[in-house]
């Protein structure tokens, strides 16, 4: 069953439309055909509402329409989700015949029935097929069976449990490995937490198989039951959690002396939460850890490597060591500029103040980590915003400065973007004008909501060659200090 788009309810009515009004099947074959198991149940849902808008509930209610019926698959498949129970009872009677995964995944809808017959007849249906032969069935409508543990109207844990049982034989692990590619990671994750819950721990082939899965979620939830030869493996995955969960499981079962060469690469991850468990335990050993990193030789490093570096030191290191990861701040990777800049942010930002005010002006991740370190220390202030305005030549220079000068107080940020309009690009005046607006909305005349003299005189300058209904124009008279006002 290839995943397409679930149809809307206006494409439904349609095909119900055309089939009773017509005779004309092949539109609502197409649309029942083809659907992933996981959007049958809404699918259900919006046809039984289309049956009853085109379809008095005693259509097709004799057993003598059964053959009929059977004639015709595609309608067979639409028909058991038909308002009235007895119709939906003779269509599950078909789709016990129909043996395709499809059918399956149907049943399973209607195994949740409100009408017990209909119940029954899918449950018997369902249960023909707990063998070898339909375990591409089981896998690729996973996403109902796992719903039978109680979270649905007729829950049904003995068919769950035995459904399970049958995926986790050996003689079927072939098929299991060959259709879990077709299935998307949602349905992954289910049946690996269900088999897990059913048994306590995966059998050795599906764990193996679940480890390798492509996501993460997957490989997380059944990384507690690995095997000890398995968790060096999981050293290298892609996703740090797993890293951190692979170490400290190694760090119980063999200590640190046999994983010493295992933790002095832990130490250059680029996550932290993987350095922090190599730091953790060989500072419990009564090394010095910022020792450890001021020895390694940043030529020796590699690509990912050095942002792990960096970070790390940043993690244990002291104001002077801010000297050794200087010279990264103008890597030509953007990865290792932001690991510097946060590094000597941290370190010592009031020394490289210079840097992190030059980094503001580049890419914009760039420009959030020099903005963070310099906002920490209070030092991205009015006298810098305003030096840096000449260098902005581009709109995304200016933009970010714009960004960047509403973090001031809303006076300070006012004036600073109002001197700056006259040579901002054309097609930021909007973004600024509304940033004016919204700083300077509540100010008044008395105490401390009314704006110092320079602001009130720029704005009164800014709105001069302006129309009378422009926005900015339209704050000065409200404020009551400007054209029209006191």
């Amino acid at each position: 069953m290839a995943r397409r788009p679930l149809p809307a309810f206006s494409d439904i009515d349609a095909a119900v439309f055309h089939w009773r009004i017509y005779g004309e099947t092949q539109r609502l074959e197409v649309l029942v055909e083809g659907l992933a198991a996981p959007d049958l149940p809404v699918f259900d849902e919006r046809l039984r509402a289309a049956f009853r808008i085109h379809l008095p509930v005693s259509a097709l209610s004799t057993s003598a329409d059964a053959e009929w019926l059977l004639k015709t698959p595609g309608l067979v498949a639409a028909l058991a989700s038909h308002p009235s129970g007895f119709v939906r009872e003779l269509a599950v009677r078909q789709l016990a015949d129909l043996d395709t995964p499809h059918s399956t995944g149907l049943l399973l809808v209607r195994l949740n029935d409100w009408v017990l017959p209909v119940r029954q007849q899918a449950q018997q249906a369902l249960r023909a097929r707990l063998d070898a032969a339909h375990v591409r069935h089981w896998l690729l409508a996973f996403s109902l069976v796992s719903r039978l543990d109680g979270s649905i109207r007729a829950p049904d844990a003995a068919l769950l449990s035995e459904v399970v049982t049958l995926l986790c034989d050996p003689a079927v692990f072939k098929d299991v490995r060959v259709t879990l590619r077709a299935l998307d990671s949602g349905t992954r994750l289910a049946l690996a937490r269900q088999v897990i819950g059913a048994t306590g721990n995966l059998p050795p082939a599906l764990h193996g198989l679940f480890l390798h899965d492509a996501s993460a979620q997957v490989r997380l939830a059944v990384a507690a039951g690995a095997a000890h030869e398995q968790l060096p493996e999981l050293l290298n995955d892609p996703d740090a959690r797993l890293r951190a969960f692979a170490l400290k499981e190694l760090l119980h079962l063999r200590g640190i002396d046999d994983l010493r060469f295992v933790l002095d690469a832990a130490l250059l991850d680029p996550q932290s939460r993987v350095r922090l468990v190599a730091q953790y335990a060989l500072g419990q050993t009564g090394e010095d850890v910022r020792q450890l990193y001021l020895a390694q030789s940043q030529d020796a490093l590699d690509q990912r490597q050095l942002p792990g570096w960096i970070s790390g030191l940043a993690e244990v290191g002291r104001p002077e060591d801010a000297a050794r990861i200087s010279p990264f701040l103008d890597h030509p990777r953007t990865a290792v500029q932001v690991e510097a800049l946060h590094a000597v942010g941290t370190l010592d930002a009031r020394t490289y103040h210079a840097s992190l005010e030059a980094a503001l002006l580049r890419s914009p991740r760039v420009s959030r980590v020099a903005a963070r370190a310099l906002e920490v220390v209070d030092l991205l202030t009015f006298r810098v915003l305003t030096g840096l305005w000449p260098d902005a030549q581009t709109g995304v220079q200016q933009r970010v400065l714009l960004s960047l000068a509403q973090r001031l107080s809303r006076f300070d940020a006012a004036e600073l973007l109002l001197s700056w309009r006259s040579q901002a690009l054309p097609e930021l005046h909007d973004v600024l004008d509304q940033a004016v607006v919204r700083l300077l909305s509540g100010a008044g005349n008395r105490y401390f909501t009314r704006p110092p003299a320079s602001l009130q005189h720029l704005l009164g300058e800014t709105v001069r060659p302006l129309p009378a209904a422009h926005p900015l124009s339209l704050l000065e008279r409200t404020l009551g200090y400007g054209r029209g006002g006191e």
